[in-house]
């Protein structure tokens, strides 16, 4: 990229639908805590992962769905008080 990111961006989860691998990109134009939560469609919630205070920059944020079953799934990426919700589907 070689430049510093001006706000927070979260592209769509791509490949979607996806197997076994789909992948978020984001930026951060400060330092900033993140949590990237993976739900089922029943709403249970099955993979976390919490940054805190990630430097400034671009970043790539990746989801194996290698152990889960086929179905919908729902990706909610909080950065400092940006929330985006996903829809997924994994097909296997």
């Amino acid at each position: 990229y070689g430049s510093t990111p001006e706000g927070i961006t979260i592209s769509s989860p791509y490949p979607n639908p996806f197997n076994p691998v789909t992948r978020i990109k984001y930026s951060i134009a400060q330092k900033s805590n993140i949590l990237i939560e993976i739900y089922n469609i029943q709403g249970r919630l099955i993979d976390k992962t919490v940054t805190d205070h990630a430097e400034t920059g671009y970043y790539t944020f990746t989801w194996d769905g290698t152990n889960q079953p086929s179905g919908i799934y729902l990706i909610r990426m909080k950065i400092n008080d940006a929330i985006k919700n996903y829809r997924t589907i994994l097909i296997k």
